[in-house]
């Protein structure tokens, strides 16, 4: 009985969060991201884990257009404002070149492998990841494809 009532907790909490979510969206992804950038700049450290794209403190210009242009289309976003969302994540990537702050990224390996955008653009995202690996602050982590994991993400 007692676990019956945590899922349904559990499941009225996500609920809860998915309707603040679109709340949110119907402002436009772009405020979203702005919000984001503002919890950045305030951090000291930034650690993100990801099993389905670039991190978007990594993401190109064309690949995050990709992104959004997605999110956009699969949720049905009544603000397609993708070139002021683009913008607004990319203006969070200053915060990389900022000495007093430490970026920690860990991401599967399908991430690097998934064709969710022209080979182009793939191939332009992937030197990006390279030259983001070299900022003395930034920690760029793979976890690859035949490595047992225990739980699933």
């Amino acid at each position: 009985m007692h676990e019956a009532a945590e899922v349904r907790r559990l499941a009225e909490d996500a609920a809860a969060y998915h309707r603040d979510w679109r709340r949110r969206m119907r402002h436009g992804q772009a405020k979203v991201q702005a919000s984001y950038n503002g919890l950045v700049a305030e951090a000291r450290i930034v650690r993100h884990y990801e099993v389905a794209w670039v991190p978007g403190l990594l993401q190109t210009p064309a690949y995050a257009r990709h992104v959004f242009a997605e999110s956009a289309s699969l949720h049905g976003d009544e603000a397609q404002d993708v070139d002021a969302t683009v913008t607004a994540r990319l203006a969070r990537q200053q915060h990389l070149y900022d000495p007093g702050k430490r970026f920690e990224f860990l991401i599967r390996e399908p991430v690097l492998r998934w064709r969710t955008c022209p080979n182009d653009v793939l191939l332009a995202q992937l030197d990006r990841l390279n030259t983001a690996a070299d900022l003395p602050n930034v920690r760029l982590g793979v976890i690859p494809l035949d490595t047992a994991i225990g739980l699933t993400p």
